[in-house]
Formats: C-alpha cells, structure tokens, sequence
C-alpha cells in the first residue's frame, strides 16, 4: 500500500506581502499621509505587486536581500508630491514588516 503526502507550499516573502496588501485593499484601509484607500493590487507574473490608488500607483518586487518599491502618478490626475507618494509607500512598507522581517526597502521613483 502506497500513500502519498502532500505538504503545503509555503508562500513566498512577495506572496505574502501580497496576501496581507489585498486585505488592506478589501477592508478599505485608509493609507497615511492623505487617507489614501487603495483601489486596485495585482501581482503580475514576474511576482511584481502594482498597487493603484486614486491619485498615483507604486509596485513593490522582492530582490535576494531588499525589497525594491517604484511610484509613479497617473496621467490626467492631479498627482501628490513625491514626497507624499514615498511617505504612502513607505507606510506600507511599515504595514507589512512583520512578513518582510529586516529587509530594507529601496525606493526608486519611476
């Protein structure tokens, strides 16, 4: 008799992160500075979050040791500071340490 035992995949750092801002997404968690409310998270194939809020849309990618986040506005929209967009990516970045541990986050404006 031959049994077979799968074991769970464990979900990938990226993955995680993932997870957790889809969950902000569907509670409507407001976002500081601004109580920004994210609009739409995907996680496209090459394991890239993109993040779209109503004013500007960030991504964030898992490299071997940091976490790498991008911002950029949307045209046709009255865009924040790059100030304010950085202090946004910055709070999610705060708001999933827990599951990135210590890697730091590099933030690259588009």
């Amino acid at each position: 008799m031959r049994y077979k035992i799968q074991f769970p995949i464990m979900d990938t750092t990226i993955e995680k992160v993932y997870k957790r801002i889809r969950q902000l997404w569907n509670d409507e968690f407001e976002l500081n500075p601004g109580h920004r409310i994210i609009q739409s998270v995907e996680m496209t194939p090459d394991e890239k979050i993109e993040v779209e809020l109503l004013d500007f849309r960030f991504s964030l990618a898992a490299e071997k040791d940091h976490l790498t986040a991008t911002f950029e506005s949307i045209p046709h929209v009255d865009a924040p500071s790059a100030e304010d967009m950085k202090a946004v990516v910055v709070h999610v970045a705060d708001l999933v340490k827990n599951l990135t541990g210590d890697l730091p986050v590099e933030i690259i404006p588009a």
